[in-house]
């Protein structure tokens, strides 16, 4: 399990950036699961690693990386009160609690351990969240609200902390997760120009509303309802089933250099055209906005929220939002980062195919047939509803 989590947010690598003797503290089989996947920076750290456990255990000054499968915040503890005794008092950080999701917000530097600070971060600190279905543009907006120096709105929440949400044996997570506090340190280290951004992408919701605990879904509710969101909403479902359809056949979701395209293009023959397939998104895409819209109005008023428009995004709206929830000031717009658009013209003759088959399969007395294939919210009120009648120029 420990090792899924290293691969994708390389967290012992990132201890390299401390730039000074540090001591990792770890289970004999996770240590070598670390000697295995550090980088050559990070290989540096090896030889000052100690096994958990009295008889091998040197105390050092520290600082020290507790890295266990086992209770994380006990064996801090114990490591705490055990160097105590030898008068020493360093930094002692857990991978799960403290590293994941300080590696998560994407920033080099490590904060002073220390829980109240990342509690009083969780309740107090200017946060704004960005929440939609996927496929719906939150990458470029993110972009552009951190290029206002609205903090740096990511997708913290991924596969590797949902995992460890998990249940591993029985009821015990692994290292004792406990999501609130990784939560609390995520809000910290995440913070940007006095600003704590974050997405809240519809799958991934679930996925927390299905594994946290009650007092987690608790605490996280209470994060939830007094952040300012904007609600980015992609209507047209036909050309975001498209989307979806083909990043899952290619696997490339986003596009950052041009220089690539060409690649792209290659990789793009894997996709193929399946009337079948594209309904079946359709629909899909339409229960996640029908629960990321519901859940979001069982926790935050509708005054809390702004609706944005995928096809018809205006960015000094939704910065706008933000200054006034917030009660900050934006920074001066930095240079525009060039937005790579993956639709093309293979695209364009799969909408057209796919508008020809559904007028054809199309009848009014079949709800079978029918396909929410455009989704419209009142931007005051928050009602939302579908259409499914064939209009060609509704797929344009």
């Amino acid at each position: 399990m420990f090792e899924k989590l290293l691969d994708p947010y390389k967290i012992l690598d990132r201890l390299a950036v401390t730039k000074k003797p540090c001591t990792i503290v770890a289970d004999a089989d996770i240590l070598e699961a670390v000697k295995h996947r550090q980088s050559a920076e990070g290989a540096r750290l090896i030889p000052t690693a100690q096994v958990l456990g009295g008889k091998s255990f040197t105390p050092q000054p520290g600082p020290y990386f507790v890295v266990t499968a086992r209770d994380e915040h006990n064996v801090k503890r114990r490591l705490r009160n055990m160097l105590a005794r030898n008068g020493i008092y360093p930094e002692i950080y857990g991978a799960l609690h403290d590293l994941a999701p300080h590696v998560a917000s994407e920033h080099g530097a490590l904060s002073k351990s220390g829980m109240d600070a990342a509690y009083e971060a969780l309740l107090t600190q200017p946060a704004f969240a960005i929440a939609c279905t996927p496929r719906s543009g939150s990458q470029h907006l993110a972009r552009e609200m951190r290029n206002h120096a609205l903090g740096h709105p990511l997708e913290h929440v991924r596969p590797p902390v949902i995992e460890l949400m998990k249940p591993q044996m029985g009821t015990e997570r692994f290292g004792g997760f406990d999501f609130v506090h990784w939560l609390a340190s995520l809000v910290r280290y995440g913070t940007e120009n006095g600003v704590f951004g974050t997405k809240l992408i519809s799958h991934f919701l679930r996925d927390i509303d299905t594994h946290a605990t009650p007092f987690e879904r608790a605490a996280f509710d209470a994060f939830l309802k007094r952040l300012p969101v904007i609600y980015l909403l992609r209507g047209n479902k036909m050309m975001q089933a498209l989307s979806r359809d083909r990043a899952k056949a290619t696997r490339n979701y986003h596009l950052f250099d041009e220089q690539k395209r060409e690649q792209y293009r290659e990789k793009s023959q894997q996709w193929d055209y399946s009337f079948e397939r594209l309904s079946q998104e359709i629909r899909a895409l339409y229960q996640e906005e029908r629960y990321l819209h519901d859940r979001l109005l069982q926790t935050v008023s509708p005054e809390r929220m702004m609706l944005a428009d995928y096809e018809n995004l205006d960015l000094s709206q939704a910065v706008g939002f933000v200054e006034t929830q917030l009660k900050v000031t934006a920074g001066k717009r930095q240079e525009q980062q060039s937005t790579n658009v993956l639709r093309d013209d293979l695209t364009k003759s799969y909408a057209e195919a796919f508008c020809r088959d559904y007028a054809a399969a199309y009848k009014a007395d079949d709800p079978e047939t029918h396909l929410p294939h455009l989704v419209k919210i009142d931007p005051e009120s928050f009602d939302i509803s579908a259409v499914s009648e064939p209009d060609t120029v509704l797929f344009q």
